[in-house]
């Protein structure tokens, strides 16, 4: 196998989970492989609840691509360009942009995005890989303060609803809010250490929902919006969220409460001088209300509410309710619909130290966390000086991992504690959904942090490559040019390999971006040969210690 270092390429749709630096090893044998349950690429309709007119859109970095018509070619796309309603008929653009909106909306991402026009405006709709779609959801209902626990647990869930839901993804609360942009290191390392897990039924990938607070008893999924029983959407008592407050008050005139429901399409007539709650679910939330002589859905009557006069009016369906005056007053407790996780008690649950796993046992109860139907969910086994996570850990891969970092630490020696974490993804979908990486690497390497398909634990010599580069990156200094540290590994890692020198040009440049498998193969070799006549004119301790003082002019 060979290495080869490339950076986040301009407009591509990685997800930066670590060390700007990666570092990649090659398949040279073509597999195949393909989508599965564990990554797949999501479409989101953008700016869902507005009325857009116009979006401008401004490439942010790299080569930033458009088309304005479905039958037009792509062409670079180097300024800002305006779309407006009625001339927008399949813009796409594919890149790194940002996207505002004429409702003072506004979005960024790499991914690819497509304009339409419709009889009410433009649609906005972007794809982009199920692991960035989970960051980009945690970044918009996560608390900036999430504990780990909590928060690993809610991108299980937000994983299991989009990887099972049927209909199109939006950025509003009709699926999941988002937010796309930066996203905190927390953030990452929540997403990076679930990748792929959903909830799973038996043999069944099943969906998840979440909350903000319960008020101390969760819902039923049957009995929120119908349909058959869930063994794991149940209602039960929730103790945690009972623990954290969340009592609410609300006045609402009459007159505009009656207003508010004709609006939403509700015949209410004459005025309303009585509301009273005429059923309630077994978890006490209010499952019909009477208002005025019209009967409806409690749920019914909350989104209506919610749609016309704001969603902080009535937070919840768990409230009692009398008129005082010309008012309707409400007393209730908890935020939302409160089916499944209830975001209030998983935060309780995570500081009294239960873990993700726990969090999400008592919330859907019947459910297992997997990455695949096969598997139990990521697992850790510590190794001498490394770690390996995987969804199937084995004994001869920690004994290979052994000594591939002992032979490695022999070669380059650090001052600074390094330990390497390697885990190894169960498909080849979902390394590239992390990663970002084409399905032709096997390996990537960011920091201290080996991540290997499932393939590249069957590679000779890989695991010793990749801890070679742990090493090297964690000695070199600011200025230590790419090829030598990539080069240095190869001859390492094969010290009996060619010393032949090429002519390629700018083997720099092909290592950091690769046009082609093979242009990457032909750098790789380069480099390996270069160190290797350094290494042999000088001796490799001399060499190695060029990582901290820097290659010699002359020795270029």
């Amino acid at each position: 196998m060979r290495g080869f270092t490339a950076r986040s390429e301009p407009g591509s749709q990685r997800q930066d989970l670590g060390h700007p630096v990666l570092w990649l090893v090659l398949l040279f044998t073509a597999g195949a492989w393909g989508q599965d349950v564990t990554a797949r690429d999501l479409t989101v309709r953008m700016f869902d609840t507005d009325r857009v007119g116009a979006v401008t859109v401004t490439p942010l970095s790299g080569a930033v691509t458009w088309k304005a018509c479905p039958g037009c070619a792509f062409q670079a796309l180097g300024r800002a360009v305006t779309v407006k309603s009625g001339a927008a008929v399949g813009v796409v653009v594919l890149g790194d942009v940002r996207v505002e909106t004429d409702t003072r909306r506004k979005a960024s991402a790499a991914g690819s995005w497509r304009v339409d026009s419709e009889r009410d405006g433009l649609r906005v709709r972007v794809t982009l890989p199920s692991e960035r779609y989970v960051a980009a959801v945690l970044s918009g209902e996560a608390a900036a303060d999430e504990p780990p626990a909590s928060l690993r647990a809610l991108a299980v869930v937000v994983r299991s609803y989009a990887m099972t839901h049927p209909g199109e993804l939006t950025d509003s609360t009709k699926t999941q809010v988002l937010r796309l942009g930066a996203v905190s290191g927390a953030i990452a390392d929540a997403v990076r250490e679930t990748a792929g897990e959903t909830l799973w039924v038996g043999g069944r990938q099943v969906p998840g929902y979440f909350t903000q607070s319960s008020g101390g008893v969760t819902e039923a999924s049957s009995v929120a919006w119908g349909g058959v029983a869930q063994v794991w959407l149940r209602s039960q008592a929730d103790p945690a969220s009972e623990r954290a407050p969340s009592q609410w008050h609300a006045e609402i005139g009459l007159e505009e409460l009656r207003q508010a429901l004709v609006r939403e399409g509700f015949a209410v007539v004459g005025p309303v001088r009585e509301i009273a709650v005429v059923r309630r679910t077994g978890s006490g939330r209010v499952g019909r209300i009477r208002v005025g002589g019209f009967e409806m859905a409690g749920p019914a009557f909350r989104f209506a509410m919610g749609r016309e006069l704001g969603w902080n009016r009535l937070r919840s369906d768990l409230y009692t309710v009398r008129v005082v005056g010309q008012s309707a007053v409400f007393e209730g407790k908890g935020y939302g619909h409160g089916v499944g996780l209830s975001q209030a008690g998983a935060r309780v649950m995570a500081g009294e130290g239960r873990d993700a796993g726990a969090i999400l046992r008592f919330y859907f109860p019947g459910a297992a966390v997997r990455v695949t139907a096969q598997d139990a969910g990521w697992q850790t086994r510590d190794g001498v000086g490394w770690t390996l996570v995987s969804t199937a850990p084995d004994g001869e891969m920690v004994k290979k991992g052994d000594e591939a970092w002992r032979r490695a630490r022999g070669l380059v020696r650090v001052s600074e504690a390094v330990h390497p974490v390697v885990r190894v993804f169960p498909t080849v979908a979902l390394f590239r959904g992390v990663t970002g990486e084409p399905g032709w690497t096997l390996a990537a390497t960011r920091g201290e942090r080996i991540f290997m398909q499932p393939a590249g634990v069957r590679a000779p010599g890989l695991l010793l490559h990749e801890m070679l580069h742990v090493l090297v990156e964690a000695r070199a200094s600011d200025g230590v040019p790419l090829w030598f540290r990539e080069g240095l590994v190869e001859a390492l890692a094969e010290p009996g390999g060619s010393m032949e020198v090429g002519l390629v040009k700018d083997v720099e440049g092909k290592l950091e971006r690769p046009g082609s498998l093979a242009e990457a193969q032909v750098a790789h070799r380069e480099a390996g040969a270069m160190v290797r006549r350094l290494v042999k004119g000088y001796g490799v301790g001399v060499v190695v210690g060029w990582l901290t003082s820097g290659v010699p002019q002359g020795r270029e």
